[in-house]
């Protein structure tokens, strides 16, 4: 299975957009209109802990090809798909908590890097008593 941020990576093949990293993406994304496209949160209203992205890069290829590709439609997209792949892995997230009962989450490798999965996650476990999360970098929230 492709780690996470590779989906966030990934789609630049398929977009045809001079993207060398998930922080691009991300960049573009903070600079995108929340709500102007609502991407499928892939595999969330299915049991267990599964996910796969591959269905949401065809959506994504698909929104591009049917909505040009000026830089602020370039930028609502890039949200739009970074807004599906933080929402899927923070119901994933929050579902292995629930089910193992686990109090620590640790984020590593290189989506650990993103802002918008970070402060959500953070936000997430602030909300429930003795729960922290850890980046591999050390830094607990």
């Amino acid at each position: 299975m492709m780690p996470p941020v590779k989906r966030l990576i990934k789609p630049r093949s398929c977009w045809g957009w001079i993207i060398l990293a998930g922080p691009l993406l991300s960049k573009m994304a903070a600079q995108g209109t929340a709500g102007r496209f609502v991407f499928p949160r892939p595999m969330t209203d299915r049991p267990g802990l599964d996910f796969s992205f591959s269905g949401l890069k065809t959506f994504a290829a698909n929104t591009i090809r049917d909505n040009g590709t000026d830089d602020q439609t370039r930028a609502d997209i890039a949200r739009a798909f970074e807004d599906a792949v933080v929402d899927t892995l923070m119901i994933k997230c929050k579902r292995a908590l629930d089910q193992t009962g686990f109090k620590r989450l640790v984020m590593a490798g290189g989506v650990s890097a993103n802002r918008t999965l970070r402060a959500k996650l953070a936000e997430m476990m602030k909300k429930t008593p003795r729960r922290s999360v850890l980046r591999a970098s050390g830094i607990l929230y």
